[in-house]
């Protein structure tokens, strides 16, 4: 998949390192820097509570029905998205940096 060949998450551009020097070339100095690989759905439940979830549902959710059903390209968008995740989530993850202006 072409995308796949150019997303730069995938082929290292956006590395934890390469995150934490544009950090230091912006002046900012890394007080912090936290890394978590991909992971899995997360459990909405869990993390939100029942009472997230619900209120989620009852906010959201009709509105993003409503794009999906409206706008064919959110499909295809959602399509492409799954297939990133899919063939790319073992070179996925997040990283957390805090910086801060050197005093």
């Amino acid at each position: 998949m072409k995308l796949l060949d150019e997303h730069p998450a995938i082929y290292g551009y956006f590395t934890p390192q390469t995150l934490r020097s544009l950090f230091e070339q912006s002046g900012l100095q890394v007080v912090g820097m936290m890394e978590a690989h991909y992971v899995d759905n997360p459990k909405a439940l869990k993390d939100m509570g029942l009472r997230g979830v619900l209120s989620f549902m009852i906010r959201a959710y009709p509105k993003i029905l409503l794009q999906l059903l409206r706008d064919a390209r959110i499909r295809q968008a959602g399509r492409v998205d799954d297939q990133v995740t899919k063939r790319g989530k073992e070179y996925m993850g997040y990283v957390l940096i805090v910086g801060q202006k050197p005093a």
